[in-house]
């Protein structure tokens, strides 16, 4: 199922009101103005309001995990975040060791 969310509008496999959430979640990853007042609408129709802000922070809460991934992927090192925060990519691709207020991680 993972593999089919690339090809999503080619598939046959996600129901209408996964399709709303998934065209609502790439409008919402991109320029703001591409989120239109129709859809949000639509989203009402079929989830209620609860259930357009759950969707609305899922896809916000994702976009800021990939934006702060891309921002502090490995091979950033010795990247110096505020706060006392030390971020380090690894030179194996392992993952980020963060440390605070100085701190050593293995």
């Amino acid at each position: 199922m993972l593999l089919d969310l690339v090809r999503w509008r080619e598939v046959d496999r996600f129901d209408d009101d996964t399709r709303a959430a998934l065209t609502f979640a790439e409008a919402a990853s991109g320029e703001l103005d591409q989120v239109t007042d129709e859809m949000v609408d639509d989203l009402r129709r079929r989830f209620g309001d609860d259930g357009v802000v759950e969707l609305a922070y899922l896809v916000a809460l994702e976009n800021m995990r990939s934006r702060f991934n891309a921002f502090a992927r490995p091979g950033v090192a010795g990247l110096q975040l505020g706060g006392g925060v030390r971020a380090r990519g690894t030179s194996t691709g392992g993952g980020i060791r963060v440390s605070l207020s100085g701190a050593r991680t293995a």
